[in-house]
Parts: structure tokens; sequence; C-alpha cells
């Protein structure tokens, strides 16, 4: 995992390492909520209770369908995690995922079973981590409640995949805080933190995954979950965050076809904030972007020859670039400078003409085909020549 994402941290769902001494410290007992929005959408909500025995709670998530999420930790007389279990079903269906934890003095046990499919599989931890999905922040809310009121280092891990991460905290409570990832795997993140050690936001919006986590009073689960799902019996479902979706031509003979994900605006401001300046992007979501073409291609006096390559842009104010690279397959925020084929300028303009959904299309004009990306109300573009 490298840059500022974890891969497929949406369809893996991270699981957050968190604290070991909670009934040592006197955690007190919570009743929370929360609601995790991506722009002006919400995708999800929370209600969890915790107290020095355990952590319970029961989650909805909005995309792509509609999904409730049951899950359940025990602690022990020392306050260490004992056991999770998680289960997932669409609404009003049974239980198609199911995990479950066990805990050791050096190590997590994992059973995952998905549909009719199980997988058993250990993970290396001393720290007993707490298995945290990412559509739940109570796992947060402990985590960092732990770590500000004890008297050792403020920092604890979260169990990404198979690997244990690490965050350092800094700032103090009330107020905001940050959670640096030494290793860059998953940050930087961001918090507030209100009296009495209680999570007020979750913010994730310099990763690719964007969401934030705001404490509500009080939110009807069960009501939100009618609600997302009379939607989607109506034809009104969220659907997938950012779809897979591909634009094609035939350009003098060539067949050249990009395949990509779809972002969505969602009332944000994308270039400069959801896609940074001077930091490469993958051009779209999820996994790389590809461009697949039958024939030798030229960018310019830049030679493509025929098969598959990756996409990535470097929006500048000063200037952007599109980078063809040969690694191609990959998770989008595996960049490898090293096997780039070219940067190459692109010709960028301000439209009238507002593009909620990210776009890439294929035109062709003649012997000549012209590479389009619009976004927001920005529009990109590149000719290229069939050889």
């Amino acid at each position: 995992m490298k840059g500022v994402s974890m891969k497929r941290f949406f369809i893996l769902f991270a699981v957050v390492a968190g604290f070991s001494t909670i009934a040592a410290i006197g955690q007190p007992k919570q009743h929370g909520f929360f609601v995790v929005t991506l722009g002006r959408d919400t995708i999800a909500v929370e209600e969890f209770f915790m107290d020095g025995r355990g952590l319970h709670g029961t989650s909805v998530l909005r995309a792509p369908k509609t999904t409730i999420r049951e899950y359940s930790g025990t602690f022990g007389p020392d306050g260490g995690l004992l056991n999770f279990h998680v289960t997932s079903q669409r609404y009003g269906n049974p239980t198609f995922s199911e995990r479950n934890y066990t805990y050791g003095n050096d190590s997590v046990h994992i059973v995952s079973r998905q549909d009719t499919v199980t997988t058993k599989y250990a993970v290396a931890a001393s720290d007993r981590p707490f298995p945290f999905f990412g559509d739940l922040f109570g796992g947060w809310q402990a985590s960092i409640q732990h770590a500000l009121m004890s008297d050792k280092k403020k920092g604890f891990g979260i169990l990404g995949g198979r690997q244990v991460l690490h965050y350092e905290i800094q700032g103090s409570f009330p107020g905001k805080v940050e959670l640096l990832n030494p290793g860059g795997d998953f940050g930087p993140l961001h918090a507030v933190v209100g009296k009495d050690v209680l999570l007020e936001k979750f913010d994730m919006t310099e990763t690719t995954d964007k969401f934030v986590a705001m404490r509500a009073s009080a939110v009807d689960v069960k009501e939100v979950a009618k609600n997302f799902a009379d939607r989607e019996r109506s034809g009104n479902a969220l659907g997938p965050l950012s779809p897979r979706d591909s634009a094609r031509a035939m350009v003098n003979g060539a067949s050249v076809i990009i395949d990509y994900g779809r972002p969505s605006a969602r009332g944000r401001t994308i270039f400069g904030q959801v896609v940074p300046w001077n930091v490469v992007w993958r051009t779209g979501a999820n996994a790389a972007t590809q461009l697949i073409t039958s024939k030798d291609l030229t960018f310019g006096t830049t030679p493509v020859p025929a098969g598959t390559y990756s996409l990535f842009m470097l929006p500048s104010q000063d200037g952007w670039k599109l980078i063809i690279n040969h690694q191609h397959g990959q998770w989008g925020t595996d960049y490898d400078q090293s096997k780039d084929l070219a940067r190459l300028a692109l010709d960028v303009k301000h439209v009238d003409d507002f593009t909620e959904r990210f776009t890439i299309d294929v035109t062709s004009d003649g012997s000549r085909g012209i590479l389009r990306f619009k976004w927001e109300k920005t529009e990109a573009s590149i000719p290229f020549t069939v050889q």
C-alpha cells in the first residue's frame, strides 16, 4: 500500500487496531451516533454502545445498495479485546458476509465468510488490534480516546489488510488533532475531539476515500435503512460511488478504449481540493485508468506502441500533464514513475457547462483522434494520430 490511500480500502474495509487497556483507564459508558458523508451525499449512519465490557452497534451503508452491518466486541478483564464479530446483509435479505476475530497475545485469527466461501488467516499483532470497518467509527472513537487519555505515547495502530499501520496523534483536546501515518499508507487523517474526549468529526478528505464522519445527537438507524431501501425500490438508489465505465472509438482503423472509474463532484470543489495540485492523480477512481489501443499511436512526437497502459495526471495551476505508464491492471494509487512512457502537456480550459461525473471521451476526426477529460467546469484534452 502506497500513497495516501490503502488499496481497495472501501472494497476490503480497513480494520482498526485500537486499545488494550480500556477498562484500566475507566472507559465511560457511551451511546453515540455518526453520519458519514461524501460531499453532499450521506453514505452511512451508525449507532454504537460502548463500556468497559465491550462495544456493539449497527451501521447502515447506502452504496452500492442498502447494507446493514451489525457488530459486537468483548473486552477481557484487562480491557484487551477477546473477540469481535461483524455481519453484513442487504436490507430484508439474509446475511451474505460474516467475519469473526479471535485474539491472542501476539496475533489475531480471522475467519471470513463471503457468501459460501470461507477464508481463514492470522495476522501478527501484539496489541490486540480492534477490528473496525470503513463505514464504522465507534472504533476510531475508542482508539483516539484511549490514546489521548493514556500516559504513554499518543498513538495507536490500524490493521489494514494483513499488516499493522501506525498513527501518531498530534494536538490535544478539546480541539483539532492530526492522525499522521509515517508510512503514508492511509492519511493524513484529521479529527475534532470535544470535551470528555468525544470524537466530534473524523475527516478523510486528504485520502482517496474522501469521507467525513460527524457526530449526531441521535439517528433512527432502522428508519434510515427503510428510507434508503425505499429509494432503491423506487429507482433512486445511490448506486456505486464511482462506477466503472469505458470510452471507445475507432480512429483511422485503430480501436482505442479508455477504461476508468467515474467519481462525482457531489457539491465539492474538485481541482485544488478533491484532486490536489501538483500531486499525481489516478485520472478517475478505484483501479487505475487504462488506455488500450490496437494500433500504434503518436501524441505530438511521442510514439505509443499498440498495447495496454495506465493513464495518470499531474494537474497544476501552471499546466497539466498526462502521464502514460507501462504498468496496467493495478490499483489506482500504485503509481510507479520508473515505468512512465511519457509525460505530455494537456490543453486545459474553463468551460461553462458543469460536468457532475468525471467523463473521458475519445473522438475521431479523420486520421486524428482526441482524448478529452471533463469534470466540474474544467476540460483537458490532447490530440493523437494513428500510424
